[in-house]
């Protein structure tokens, strides 16, 4: 149960990253492909 909330925390972070970031990483080349992956790698 401590592994699915420290999951589930680390997946809250990186959604927030993203979101603050948004404009940062869709003006990059490469960065909405990486962040797309870091997201889809926690709904797995």
């Amino acid at each position: 149960m401590t592994q699915v909330g420290a999951s589930a925390g680390l997946a809250g972070l990186v959604f927030v990253g993203v979101s603050l970031n948004l404009t940062k990483i869709l003006s990059c080349g490469y960065l909405p492909n990486r962040a797309q992956e870091a997201l889809l790698a926690w709904a797995r």
